[in-house]
């Protein structure tokens, strides 16, 4: 049976939250909170790649929290926000006995011994780890849709995976064996929550980082058209997020919190990063469909690779077109229901991540 190490990195606002249960209940297990949290992508790629017959590892790198599915396994709290930085240190293997980070990692990887690794978030593993873990005989996969680390850092790997296409053609043309994959929805959440009232209109979940400069704006302009948004994301700058949004700014929400908020939504607004250089990637597309919210998103030229624009999600062009067809929108109510069924129809069938598993499977039979 081939092994797959699959190493993830949570936000910070994730780990506060695990934290947080695990303080107000101690009778709490830390792998089964995680496990139920279906917070990113490794959990669902743990699960259906087992059932393909994989022997599946999860190593939350920044929160030292590692699962084989279906044991229990040792966890200890382990947060430190600063390994993307310094990853992009010039230093050597040795190294490792001085970050925590890689330290597990490394010692992970030696404990197990999986044919390959799939790490999602490649900022976290400098050169000089990943010639540790070649030497190992492991495979690298690499997973990325944000800012691209030194070129250097992809050189070590046998497959860079991508769901932009502006990424992958840069990556293709520095030399990198790189392949198109898009994010995906898993189902299983479905049957986690219970069906929910369509009680909020419209709700937007999304950070306000430096790559999204555009949402402010965005989010004020479609307030004036409705009122009643609700704005959800990480922190960060709170003052100046209270002082934008005020009362529709309702804090934090991740894992099953976030797919609540999706389910109790008649509209879901999307935006994505400067990164996607105007191409539709983002995982909040396949959330909201699959938890069946009408997801209004931007235009874009690959869009329709996905859904069926006008019958499965809906767009806008400019914050303001956003605003007011939202408010147009809110009055028909057939027509979200129509739209949000077929967008959640087309999710379930062709965006799962049990779809993405077999698609990851395929490639890993041409690496392994």
């Amino acid at each position: 049976m081939k092994k797959i190490l699959i190493i993830d990195t949570y936000y910070p606002g994730m780990l506060n939250s695990l934290s947080n249960s695990l303080k107000n209940d101690p009778n709490l297990l830390a792998d089964d909170l995680i496990s139920e949290s279906f917070f990113g992508t490794g959990l669902s790629y743990t699960h259906y790649l087992k059932a393909l017959g994989y022997e599946t590892f999860l190593l939350v790198a920044n929160y030292s929290y590692l699962s084989n599915i279906g044991n229990k396994m040792i966890w200890k709290k382990f947060s430190w926000g600063f390994g993307s930085i310094i990853s992009r240190l010039p230093l050597n293997p040795t190294a490792i006995q001085y970050s925590p980070i890689h330290k597990q990692i490394y010692e992970t990887a030696l404990k197990i011994r999986p044919d390959a690794i799939l790490i999602h978030d490649i900022n976290f593993i400098p050169p000089w780890m990943s010639t540790t873990l070649k030497s190992m005989g492991i495979k690298l996969i690499g997973e990325i849709a944000s800012p691209l680390p030194p070129i250097r850092f992809f050189r070590n790997f046998d497959l860079i995976l991508t769901s932009l296409p502006n990424i992958q053609k840069e990556l293709f043309n520095q030399g990198i064996n790189t392949n198109f994959f898009p994010l995906g929805f898993d189902p299983r959440i479905l049957s986690k929550l219970e069906k929910s009232q369509k009680d909020i209109d419209v709700s937007f979940v999304g950070s306000f980082s430096k790559s999204h400069t555009a949402t402010f704006e965005l989010l004020k302009t479609v307030m004036d058209f409705v009122p009643a948004l609700q704005i959800y994301g990480p922190k960060g700058n709170s003052s100046k997020i209270i002082k934008e949004f005020g009362s529709n700014y309702c804090g934090e929400a991740w894992g099953l919190d976030m797919f609540k908020i999706f389910s109790r939504s008649k509209v879901t607004l999307n935006r994505h990063s400067s990164i996607a250089n105007g191409y539709s990637n983002n995982m909040r597309m396949f959330e909201a469909t699959g938890m069946g919210s009408l997801l209004m998103t931007e235009e874009s030229s690959n869009l329709s690779d996905y859904f069926e624009v006008g019958k499965e999600v809906l767009t806008y062009d400019t914050a303001i077109n956003a605003g007011e067809k939202i408010s147009a929108l809110l009055k028909d109510v057939d027509k979200i229901s129509k739209v949000a069924s077929a967008g959640q129809l087309r999710t379930l069938k062709d965006h799962s991540y049990q779809k993405r598993a077999t698609a990851f499977s395929d490639l890993l039979d041409d690496i392994l």
